[in-house]
Parts: C-alpha cells; sequence; structure tokens
C-alpha cells in the first residue's frame, strides 16, 4: 500500500520559482560573454583551424590561379568564392564572442580566437575589393591582389611544419617573392627556390609537446624583464632592430600589462594590482592575522590615487619608468604605418577567488583610453583578460617575442614579432612585415639564420 503525498500550496508555488529561476539562468548562460568558447578551448581552436584549412584548400588556389592568367572568370571565380567562405567566418566569429566585431572598425574582440577570425574576414574583404579594383582596370596592376594572398596566406597558417608540409601558399609563393612578375607556371616542379625555415618557436614544436606553461618558462630565459620588485609602475621600450629580442613579465599573479608593438619597436609597462589598483587595510590585516597580500583586506584606490600610482606613468618618467608620451607623434615608432597594436592584459574574477567589480573595469579603461589618448586614434587597445592566480593555478607569463630574419622570400627578408600571454594556447598577436633598413642582416647572414632547403615550388608550401 502506497500513501499519499500531500504537499502544500505554498511550497508548490516556491518550488516553481526555483524551477522557473534556474531554467531562465540556464537559457540565458550562453549570452554571457564569460561563458563563450575560450581561446583555450580545444573546439573552439579546432574550428578555427578548420575555417583556416578551408581557406588554404579552396581560396587560396583560386588566387593564384587569378594572378596566374588574369580574365574575368578566374575573378569572380575568387569572389564566388570569397562569398562561400565569409558566412561560416561571421558564423564562427559570432559563436566564439557573440558580442565582438569585425577589427574593421579599428576595435578588434579580446580574444586571441576572436581576433584571427575577424582579422581574416577583414582580409577576405580586402582581396575581394583587390579583385574588383583588378577587374576595373582590366588587370593591368594584381598588386593589390599579390599583397593580400600574401597577408591571408599569413593568417592562415595552423602548422609550423618545414617547407614541404603541403601548404597551398607560403614561403614558396612566388607571389611573396616578386608580387610584380608573378610566373606563369609557379607549378613546375624543374623551377628550383632557396626559402628559409622558420624562427619563432611555438607550443606545439616537438621540444614542449604542446605545454604552453613549459614554452613560455622556457622562452622567458634569457629574455628582458620588465622590472618588478619596486612598488611602482615599471616599463621597457626596445626598438626593433637585427638582433632577435624577447620582454618578459613573469610571474604574474594579477597585475596588469600594457603592451605596445608595431615594426619598429615595443612598449611593455607592468602596474602592480596592489598598491595600483587597490588599497590595503593593514590594521585589520594584522588585527586578523591576515597577510596585506590576502585580497580581503583590500579596497578600491580613490580615483586621485590610481591616477598617481598609475595613468601618470605613461606622461611622467619614474624609476624604470620610461614614459610613453616621449615615443607618440608622426615620428615616432608607433604610428599607423608602423602597423602599431596595443593590448592591455587584466586578471578576471575568479569562482571562489578575487571578484572585480565594475570600478576595476572602469579603471582598465581609463588605461586603454590613455593609451589611444597618447599615441592616437589609430590606435585601440584591445582587453584581454588572463585567470589570476589561485587554487590550481600558477603564475603567469607576458612574452613578447621578435625575429628580424623570420624567412627569406628570395632574396627578400621577413621580420617578424609575437606576443604571447598567460597560458593561452595561441599567440594574442602576429605582425610579419618585409624588415626596415635597420633590422636587415648582410645577405650572408642567411645561412646563419637556419636551414636553407633547395625545393621546387610545387612542394614549397608551408606558411609564415
Amino acid at each position: 500500500m502506497y500513501s499519499t503525498l500531500t504537499i502544500h500550496p505554498s511550497w508548490l508555488a516556491l518550488i516553481s520559482l526555483w524551477l522557473l529561476a534556474n531554467i531562465r539562468s540556464t537559457t540565458a548562460a550562453p549570452q554571457d560573454s564569460n561563458t563563450t568558447p575560450s581561446s583555450n578551448s580545444p573546439a573552439a581552436t579546432s574550428s578555427v583551424h578548420s575555417l583556416q584549412n578551408e581557406i588554404s584548400a579552396t581560396l587560396i588556389p583560386k588566387i593564384e590561379s587569378l594572378l596566374n592568367t588574369p580574365n574575368k572568370k578566374k575573378a569572380q571565380d575568387t569572389i564566388d568564392e570569397i562569398d562561400k567562405v565569409k558566412p561560416g567566418a561571421e558564423e564562427l566569429l559570432h559563436n566564439i564572442n557573440p558580442e565582438s566585431s569585425s577589427t574593421s572598425n579599428g576595435k578588434a574582440p579580446g580574444t586571441d580566437l576572436s581576433i584571427t577570425v575577424s582579422q581574416i574576414e577583414d582580409s577576405l574583404k580586402k582581396v575581394t575589393s583587390a579583385v574588383q579594383k583588378s577587374i576595373k582596370n582590366h588587370f593591368s596592376n594584381t598588386n593589390d591582389i599579390a599583397n593580400t594572398l600574401c597577408e591571408i596566406t599569413e593568417l592562415t597558417d595552423t602548422s609550423d611544419e618545414d617547407l614541404d608540409s603541403g601548404r597551398p601558399c607560403g614561403m614558396g609563393c612566388s607571389v611573396c617573392e616578386n608580387p610584380a612578375s608573378f610566373p606563369k607556371s609557379s607549378a613546375k616542379r624543374d623551377e628550383k627556390r632557396v626559402f628559409s625555415k622558420r624562427q619563432l618557436p611555438t607550443p606545439q614544436d616537438a621540444k614542449y609537446g604542446g605545454n604552453v606553461v613549459a614554452f613560455l618558462n622556457d622562452q622567458s630565459r634569457g629574455a628582458d624583464e620588465v622590472t618588478l620588485g619596486v612598488r611602482t609602475s615599471t616599463a621597457v621600450y626596445h626598438a626593433l632592430k637585427n638582433k632577435p629580442y624577447k620582454l618578459t613579465v613573469p610571474g604574474l599573479t594579477g597585475c596588469t600589462v600594457v603592451i605596445v608593438a608595431s615594426t619598429q619597436a615595443v612598449y611593455m609597462s607592468h602596474h602592480y594590482e596592489v598598491p595600483g589598483f587597490n588599497g590595503v587595510n593593514t590594521d585589520q590585516a594584522e588585527a586578523l592575522n591576515l597577510r596585506i597580500d590576502d585580497p580581503r583586506m583590500w579596497f578600491p584606490l580613490p580615483q586621485r590615487e590610481f591616477e598617481d600610482r598609475v595613468l601618470k606613468w605613461f606622461t611622467t618618467d619614474g624609476l624604470d619608468m620610461p614614459n610613453l608620451r616621449q615615443y607618440a607623434g608622426p615620428n615616432g615608432p608607433f604610428t599607423a604605418q608602423d602597423r602599431t597594436a596595443a593590448y592591455v592584459i587584466y586578471p578576471l574574477s575568479s569562482r571562489g577567488g578575487v571578484k572585480y567589480d565594475s570600478e576595476y573595469e572602469n579603471k582598465v579603461t581609463q588605461i586603454i583610453n590613455k593609451v589611444t589618448e597618447i599615441l592616437g586614434d589609430h590606435v585601440h587597445p584591445i582587453r584581454t583578460g588572463y585567470n589570476r592566480l589561485g587554487a590550481g593555478n600558477v603564475a603567469k607569463t607576458i612574452l613578447f617575442h621578435y625575429d628580424p630574419v623570420q624567412r627569406w622570400r628570395g632574396k627578400v627578408q621577413d621580420a617578424m614579432l609575437r606576443i604571447w600571454a598567460a597560458d593561452r594556447s595561441m599567440y594574442i598577436h602576429q605582425k610579419m612585415w618585409e624588415a626596415h633598413q635597420s633590422q636587415k642582416v648582410p645577405q650572408t647572414g642567411r645561412r646563419k639564420r637556419g636551414d636553407l632547403s633547395t625545393v621546387s615550388t610545387a612542394t614549397s608550401m608551408a606558411s609564415l
């Protein structure tokens, strides 16, 4: 025999409200920017790589074919292929970060994957524009198409294999070697060219086996370091010349780092969480026998103190703190022509850890605005969050990496820089360019920079 369970109406109402609240929170979760796939999400990374591989396999060969024999049909085929790829890129960007938008408005989203996809979107637009321009001038000049081919090849690189890895374009790309004279038969196997291996390492190298922390720790050895240990903001400025260079902020636990990088120079500053953004109630800490670095003893610094401890150092020299303003202006190294980018890397709230309120976020915004105010409207610093030190976490490392001889394209020397942030599986920024005069090494230096392989253009396939 079974007894009948009787539930009071008031309890039914409470249960209903509880169920409704949980259903709403579950439904709304995907809209929270914190729940979107992170840069460390294997699924998100795989999706981006799939997009890159699709472009490499379908679009890049069409662009090459167009450059081989320019005509309206091949131009239209290229545009049609772009139209096929674009919706997938747009959908992927929305899935990674619903609040993100294309970098075409000068404001890129704040995760490494969304930055990559946004840059690919912009590159697709550039290819379309270049092809349409060539149609109008009856293909009398296809240099713009050649340049966009090199750019999109760079953006769709997903491997660190050597030159014969099966990529459709790259270091063996004849257009990259000489955009003005694209060969009529680039696939001839008897056509010999010489190209160098890429120089900058990645976590995917056999030495690291995909371990980002091991990679950053190893690559930070011997690097210049932004001075820590003094209780004020500090920074390092370095002009990029003809020698490799590394700059790092090691042991990051909750502080904020600003990086400004261009094809000419890098500026990296470090700003303490305490006493830069927060103050400490030392009396209470002593009374409770707690350490002063216990977040429970912190309180937000008043605006005036934040300006004095953080903001003013972007325009005023201090101990181990060259100010940023002295490098601004049309004759400085951070102009639009120098392809300047900036990042503000700051700690995120964590479950069971430190909670950063809107006041803290506002201070990050003030730093962003200050950098733009100093350098100009062509610089839009990108917010880049990291998981601060806490249970299960290790101190983070920020690494800037530069090589003046990333690769050779025939006699042309290309330089490259990358920025790695915390424990992200991908770099947050990469830039490659034809080396400036002050960055060039003697032609005899080529064989000192790494292996040179003699390969046919049919097998010279790796990008970057």
